[in-house]
């Protein structure tokens, strides 16, 4: 499968999937003109995600914190079929990075983008699922159309300076809220 996409950000960047996520995947993505492909690895839920080829000396936290999200949301759209409803979402709790719909069930996910190989997911932890929860329960309340729902984390790592971004995807950290 191959399809240009329109990040958030409006970035166009061209994406490239080969087999299927069940069976691994291996993701591509074409920025300014140079493509890039990677395979899957890892023992994850879902295998790693080889992003490409990138360049992060001189990117801000808060730049940085943005492509991770719109490299999620481009991943979550096209690779994973879910439609991004929501950025950012906040409340007097917390915030929810992007909030995504499938046919039959809303998907809040949380973005941990880092340089280097430093786990990112890792900072999930019970306190800030807590938080994500009651989040969503403050984002579900304010609207009419209930779905199942369920928590998600993608962790992407990018290169302290030059080489190959990955994606992590955990699909189901939490299920439902409390």
């Amino acid at each position: 499968m191959s399809n240009l996409a329109t990040l958030p950000s409006g970035e166009r960047i061209g994406i490239e999937a080969h087999g299927s996520s069940t069976a691994g995947y291996r993701l591509g993505i074409r920025a300014h003109g140079e493509v890039r492909d990677g395979g899957a690895v890892g023992a994850f839920t879902k295998p790693a995600t080889n992003l490409g080829a990138f360049h992060t000396t001189q990117i801000s936290n808060y730049a940085l914190g943005k492509l991770g999200e719109d490299i999620a949301a481009g991943y979550l759209h096209r690779i994973e079929g879910l439609e991004i409803i929501e950025r950012n979402a906040h409340s007097t709790v917390g915030e929810i990075d992007l909030i995504a719909e499938g046919t039959d069930e809303l998907v809040f996910v949380e973005v941990k983008t880092r340089r280097g190989s430093t786990r990112g997911a890792l900072s999930v932890n019970p306190r800030k699922l807590h938080r994500m929860r009651r989040t969503a329960e403050i984002w579900l309340a304010q609207r009419s159309n209930y779905l199942p729902a369920r928590f998600a984390v993608i962790e992407i790592e990018l290169p302290r300076t030059r080489g190959f971004g990955f994606l992590h995807y955990f699909p189901e950290v939490d299920s439902g809220t409390r």
